[in-house]
């Protein structure tokens, strides 16, 4: 059985609770981490561009804009309990751009 979306919003504010000390150069912060968590995580195919593992579906959990077409969003991916900061191309696919550990690791490195 896998995860729900609950499941995974729970896992979220830990994460955003535990997240302190990252420095991010687009202005996220401790601070007003939480306003970036989306009210509800849901699904999308990403492709992990790491050029061995095939695209697979990971929950978006914080949005840094209006919408995924125009903006960075982070990811969780159930499969590897990893994060990352993911972007759509021109084309529409989600591709993860940085990969970590922790909700800090990838909010460090964006």
């Amino acid at each position: 059985m896998g995860e729900s979306a609950s499941d995974i919003k729970a896992l979220v504010v830990a994460a955003t609770d535990a997240a302190r000390g990252f420095r991010n150069l687009h202005g996220v912060t401790p601070a007003n981490l939480r306003s970036f968590v989306v009210d509800e995580p849901f699904k999308v195919t990403v492709d992990p561009d790491d050029l061995e593992s095939a695209p697979r579906s990971m929950w978006v959990v914080l949005r840094f804009g209006s919408d995924l077409q125009d903006a960075r969003f982070v990811v969780y991916d159930s499969a590897s309990r990893g994060w990352a900061v993911a972007e759509q191309t021109p084309e529409g696919r989600s591709v993860a751009k940085v990969w970590g550990d922790s909700l800090s690791d990838v909010l460090d490195s964006m």
